[in-house]
């Protein structure tokens, strides 16, 4: 089981056009070995930024960047990895 905490800031007014989000935490890896690619062990650091914009009445779209790496403390071999999300939301 993996899962993640990852608290956040957004800037921007609540109902508005536009946010900025940041946010970091952590996360908890049962699997961290992929191929070629070894995050070094379980325990992990999570960063995280991220746009949202409405579209069109309750329609949003954002873009959010994600990196997740041990920062060396299980050595300096080990390697994080960047997610590129997309997301298309709805407010009701």
């Amino acid at each position: 089981m993996s899962g993640t905490f990852v608290p956040g800031i957004a800037f921007g007014p609540k109902d508005g056009r536009i946010s900025l989000e940041v946010g970091g935490g952590i996360a908890l890896l049962n699997e961290y070995k992929f191929g070629n690619q070894n995050l070094g062990g379980p325990f992990q650091f999570v960063w995280d930024i991220g746009v949202r914009g409405g579209v069109v009445r309750n329609i949003g779209a954002g873009y959010w960047f994600q990196h997740i790496s041990d920062a060396t403390i299980y050595g300096s071999q080990s390697r994080g990895f960047d997610l590129h999300m997309v997301e298309l939301s709805y407010r009701y």
